[in-house]
């Protein structure tokens, strides 16, 4: 077999960079669905509450048509993520990494930069005064990352991560919408407020 040419490793290095540039678009835009999901959830879940406060029971979601129709995704989270979950272990590695375990159910392997994330979005602070830990904003994310791993993130570096954290909490059987967004306010993870057990990275 010849060895490639230097057009050729230049062509494919091209290709590579140009690949590489769609999938961090296409990360973008899959976090932002993420987020705009997120909203119209919350929004719905809002909506169910009223109504379920006005006449007393729940409306029947079912029955909606068209653009009515809630997506299953934020049917669950309607139900489910408002309310919070009880505990999140995090369990470190000396890699970085760490295994979270929500509620006590079968660990979730999390890279390091991931791991991060969620020990800061589920930190007891922040913003906001319900039952649920802070949210925080997109620039205390950006700082506490630096603190944990000594690298700055951009924003679109931070939003990425975010749609790598909810993939995984799908992939594993969880509500992505765990990881709650408000426009006004950032991020946070629907964690109770001080629930569970903590570790190290609580109190980072």
């Amino acid at each position: 077999m010849n060895p490639p040419t230097t057009s050729m490793v230049d062509n494919m290095a091209a290709r590579l960079a140009m690949t590489g540039r769609k999938l961090d678009r296409a990360q973008a835009l899959a976090s932002r669905l993420e987020e705009l999901l997120d909203d119209v959830a919350r929004e719905l879940g809002d909506l169910c509450d009223l109504v379920r406060r006005s006449t007393g029971s729940p409306p029947d979601l079912g029955q909606m048509s068209g653009p009515l129709r809630a997506p299953r995704r934020a049917r669950r989270f309607s139900r489910e993520a408002p309310q919070g979950v009880a505990s999140v272990i995090l369990v470190p590695h000396g890699d970085g990494s760490a295994t979270a375990h929500i509620e006590g159910r079968p660990g979730i392997c999390l890279p390091p930069f991931v791991a991060a994330l969620l020990a800061i979005l589920k930190s007891d602070g922040g913003i906001g005064k319900d039952h649920l830990v802070g949210w925080k904003s997109m620039a205390h994310i950006q700082s506490a990352l630096v603190e944990n791993t000594k690298q700055h993130l951009s924003r679109a570096a931070v939003k990425q991560l975010i749609y790598r954290l909810r993939s995984l909490l799908e992939r594993h059987g969880e509500s992505p919408f765990l990881v709650q967004h408000n426009l006004r306010l950032g991020y946070r993870f629907a964690l109770r407020c001080g629930s569970g057990p903590v570790t190290d990275r609580d109190n980072q």
